[in-house]
């Protein structure tokens, strides 16, 4: 997967993270973990791997800090399918 910071303001980028999957929208499996993240520039797309792929129908990503707004703000989120598969 890969996040995009924003246009804007370096200090709404996400900072802290965990991105979810889920197969029905209720139960939730944590896919990976992330503390301590940065963008060194505007709309700066930086790709992670998730260790242990799996094939959900609902993600979420929990930001859960920032690095000091009140508000947090990313460009986009992407999602890659598996390959090998």
């Amino acid at each position: 997967y890969a996040v995009m910071s924003a246009k804007d303001n370096d200090k709404r980028d996400p900072r802290d993270w965990v991105l979810k999957g889920s197969k029905d929208g209720e139960s939730w499996t944590v896919l990976d973990r992330r503390s301590g993240e940065s963008f060194s520039h505007r709309c700066m797309r930086r790709e992670f791997r998730i260790s242990q792929p799996d094939d959900y129908s609902h993600y979420r990503l929990d930001v859960t800090r920032n690095h000091g707004a009140d508000l947090t703000q990313f460009a986009e989120l992407y999602l890659f399918e598996r390959s090998g598969k």
